[in-house]
């Protein structure tokens, strides 16, 4: 029988788990991407990928949405990507592809997403990849503002973009807009 762990016993899972609760903790207080690569590397030193990957994954969420260190948030991805993929996670799996997705990064060896059905009718009504992802934005009934923050660009941009598809679909407003990638099967 194995004797119970002490309170003082800081094995690797245990430190890994008190990283986790910091980083988590941030997620209240101001998120801290710091945390989360620190948490990371515990994971990483108590063999437990999933985990890992977890916190990359949210390592790479604020560091996109706060706009900081893009570099960075690209490797943190990638490899959330390949371990939440090589564990056979697939709800970890299809989190790290939406954010990465909605951030523009391309992960190595991703299938594609979008079926060729949707890729034609965006070539006949001259959509760009970027102006389907605020179609269906539009489609939610989002803001500029919740566009933006949705698809990590900015609210001018994302208000180009509206103008673009108002003017490419000729349609009258934003609701009208959605209307007609409805039902083109574009969102």
């Amino acid at each position: 029988m194995r004797p119970h762990p002490s309170r003082t016993d800081r094995g690797p899972r245990m430190l890994a788990l008190v990283a986790l609760c910091r980083a988590e903790a941030s997620r209240v207080t101001g998120p801290d991407p710091d945390l989360w690569r620190a948490a990371a590397a515990s994971w990483d030193a108590a063999h437990e990928p999933l985990a890992a990957a977890y916190c990359r994954w949210r390592e790479a969420e604020y560091l996109l949405g706060a706009r900081l260190d893009r570099r960075r948030a690209v490797d943190s991805i990638q490899l959330a990507w390949q371990a939440a993929s090589e564990a056979g996670s697939p709800l970890l799996r299809a989190r790290v592809e939406r954010l990465a997705e909605r951030a523009r990064i391309t992960l190595t060896a991703v299938e594609p997403t979008i079926a060729s059905t949707t890729h034609s009718a965006a070539d006949d009504l001259g959509l760009t990849p970027r102006e389907i992802e605020v179609l269906a934005q539009l489609a939610k009934g989002r803001t500029d503002r919740q566009i933006a923050e949705e698809l990590f660009i900015s609210k001018k941009t994302a208000s180009v973009h509206v103008s673009n598809l108002l003017r490419k679909l000729d349609a009258a407003n934003r609701i009208e807009a959605a209307e007609i990638g409805q039902r083109a099967l574009l969102v």
